[in-house]
């Protein structure tokens, strides 16, 4: 910490949180409370936000360490991605399925003919 001057009593910065919560939960600049822990893969720092209560921002932040220590290869950046790919896949399979079906119209026209 910086020694203060003659005019400021007060210290220029400290390391020291800005606000009552836990560590790991914080204000959001948007107003919000939000969260941020490591994943279990070590990739990078993980932020999100939760919500207006600070109980709700504590609660979800207990999860993912929970989770994180559970799961040690998990995180949220490859489960969404791998999440996406299985939906757009579902997708896909659905959209070719609509493909092969066969109409009573075509059914009837083949069996005439």
């Amino acid at each position: 910490m910086s020694e203060p001057n003659e005019s400021s009593p007060t210290p220029t910065w400290s390391r020291k949180k800005k606000d009552a919560a836990p560590r790991g939960v914080f204000k959001h600049p948007s107003g919000v409370w939000a969260i941020r822990y490591a994943c279990g893969a070590g990739c990078e720092k993980h932020e999100e936000r939760v919500g207006p209560l600070k109980s709700d921002a504590i609660r979800a932040h207990a999860a993912r360490r929970q989770r994180v220590h559970d799961d040690p290869t998990w995180c949220p950046t490859v489960e969404r991605a791998t999440k996406r790919r299985e939906a757009h896949e579902r997708a896909q399979a659905e959209e070719e399925r609509e493909k092969r079906r066969v109409t009573f119209r075509q059914y009837a026209a083949d069996y005439l003919s």
